[in-house]
């Protein structure tokens, strides 16, 4: 289930959305109106391409563009499925082949960790592997792993021409022939770049257009590189220290090409063509974890979030003879923060992400949150025609369509039972998910009809698309559960969780105790997540959903 507050923001907010004080009933006209537009502003205007070649696909904006695919009359139906290794890092597509970046570690006899990483290319339509590429390296000292799992790739392959371009943990950048595997050119972005070891491995993707590659190696002696694709020789630097996990992007700011990247401390942009800096944004908190790519919301606005933004941000970026560059900021929204997943443009008004607790539409003119659906956490999105894909987290994927009476899910699936953190890609009428050591590709033409289900907002009390002005102050039960898990550990936030279960059940329905649950097994607190699956079916047991979770974490959890 999924809730929204007011989700004709999607369309234009001044002639489609109810007035304050107009009654909400009855509005079919409206809404009608509403789902016009909002279909209008979505459908695309070409068709797809064969390619999905970098971070973000083909443009960097999570969006695919398909006259000839109509998600809502298909059910995805499995093409094939085959086990190659470990990776978080996206799929990418070129033509007839599918790379795969993936690897996994051992220790060797002298304590150190050898991170081996393996790119392969396969026959999109069989998963029948054509090429093999091999390479390992020694972890660095101050690197370490998310949770103690292997040190396997994190950035996304990037393809130019016929080469491939990849970034594994440490740093060791390899430009590939695409056709045969051969090895061209590689560097060490730390040895050899002065880039510094990033503490759980280099994460910001290659960005390759034209003859040139884009590489975050920040560090004492590095910064952004620009590469030749040729020979991998530096055709500019811009220095800057302290790394990010962050995928520069480039873009057109005030009728000026340049690449925006963040850094441990800073947003900046420089000149596409030469590196020089045009201007710089220190983050409000500096020396933290940056990961999200900032977003462009028009030709002279960035969004920029993560734990350095503190929230989310939106930047005013102008240049004039005068002043030259300047970067003001428009409005700042602490409760609103993206950390590990992508986020995308909806519109020229509204923008759509996953936190790690749910998925979130907002205003990208005021910052004012829209919407909030549960059990969409630490998903990705991608915006196909007038639908979003997503996966979640735990590996659930689903369609969702705008209509008159909110958002409907056309139909979810779960992928798997491990911790998914790759964004699904889509090319013509094929999708690719990747889930730990499995990929999957599914059939998008082929199928029978869906059944759907209206997913509520959690920012209004009701079905529909109805504007609610106070819906922004209601209690977030679970934030407050995870605050005084964070402030005050284990024992408290149980007795926090008991008196709401108790003293106010409304706040603490379905959604949300399974949010609590997923969170919980996420931290390894696996007898807590029982015992919450456990409470929601018997305080709620009508709920298919609760049994379904209570039976799929038994599987996975055996009581001893």
């Amino acid at each position: 289930m999924v809730r929204s507050r007011n989700l004709s923001a999607l369309a234009d907010f001044d002639i489609l959305r109810p007035k304050r004080g107009e009654p909400l009933v009855n509005h079919t006209e409206h809404y009608h109106r509403v789902a016009c537009v909002i279909l209008s502003v979505l459908l695309p205007a070409i068709a797809a391409g064969q390619s999905w070649r970098q971070f973000g696909g083909e443009t960097g904006n999570w969006t695919v563009e398909s006259v000839d695919l109509d998600l809502r009359k298909l059910q995805p139906a499995l093409k094939w499925k085959a086990q190659y290794g470990e990776g978080r890092s996206s799929l990418v597509v070129d033509g007839d082949q599918l790379f795969v970046f993936f690897g996994d570690n051992k220790t060797g006899a002298d304590k150190t960790v050898i991170c081996r990483e393996t790119l392969i290319a396969v026959d999109r339509t069989t998963g029948k592997q054509k090429w093999r590429f091999d390479d390992s390296s020694i972890m660095h000292a101050d690197q370490e792993t998310f949770s103690g799992a292997a040190a396997t790739p994190q950035a996304t392959p990037a393809i130019a021409g016929d080469r491939i371009f990849c970034i594994g943990f440490t740093g060791k950048l390899h430009c590939i022939n695409k056709v045969t595997g051969s090895v061209i050119w590689n560097h060490d972005l730390v040895s050899d770049l002065g880039g510094d070891p990033v503490q759980f491995g280099y994460s910001s993707s290659p960005v390759a257009v034209d003859n040139r590659v884009y590489v975050l190696a920040a560090g004492e002696k590095g910064g952004l590189f620009c590469l030749s694709g040729d020979d991998g020789k530096t055709i500019w630097l811009n220095r800057r220290s302290g790394p990010s996990y962050s995928t520069p992007i480039i873009t057109n700011i005030a009728g000026t090409d340049q690449i925006v990247f963040v850094t441990e401390d800073n947003v900046a942009s420089a000149l596409l063509e030469t590196g020089q800096t045009l201007w710089s944004y220190k983050l409000p908190k500096p020396e933290m974890t940056n990961v999200p790519t900032p977003l462009v919301a028009n030709e002279n606005s960035l969004l920029i979030s993560g734990q350095g933004s503190d929230g989310t941000r939106r930047l005013e970026i102008r240049h004039d003879d005068s002043n030259g560059w300047t970067v003001n900021e428009k409005w700042h929204n602490r409760q609103l923060g993206f950390f590990y997943c992508n986020w995308l443009r909806l519109d020229d008004q509204t923008a759509i992400g996953c936190t790690d607790k749910y998925m979130a539409a907002f205003d990208m003119n005021s910052g004012k949150m829209l919407g909030r659906w549960r059990g969409y956490g630490n998903g990705n999105i991608i915006k196909v025609n007038g639908s979003l894909v997503t996966i979640n987290g735990n590996g659930r994927f689903s369609h969702l369509v705008p209509s008159t009476s909110g958002l409907e899910e056309v139909f979810q699936f779960s992928t798997t039972k491990g911790r998914c953190w790759a964004p699904p890609t889509i090319v013509d009428q094929h999708l690719y998910l990747r889930s730990g050591n499995t990929i999957a590709c599914y059939e998008l033409n082929a199928g029978r009809a869906s059944s759907s289900q209206f997913i509520q907002n959690e920012l209004s009390k009701t079905k529909t698309l109805d504007y609610d002005s106070n819906a922004s102050e209601r209690v977030d039960v679970v934030e407050q559960i995870v605050s005084e898990f964070n402030d005050k550990g284990q024992d408290a936030a149980i007795a926090l969780y008991e008196k709401r279960r108790k003293q106010t059940p409304s706040l603490l329905g379905v959604p949300q105790r399974l949010e609590l649950a997923n969170l919980a097994e996420q931290q390894g607190l696996i007898e807590v997540a029982r015992m919450m699956l456990a409470h929601t079916v018997d305080d709620y047991p009508d709920s298919d959903t609760a049994k379904n979770k209570l039976k799929e974490f038994s599987d996975r959890h055996p009581p001893k």
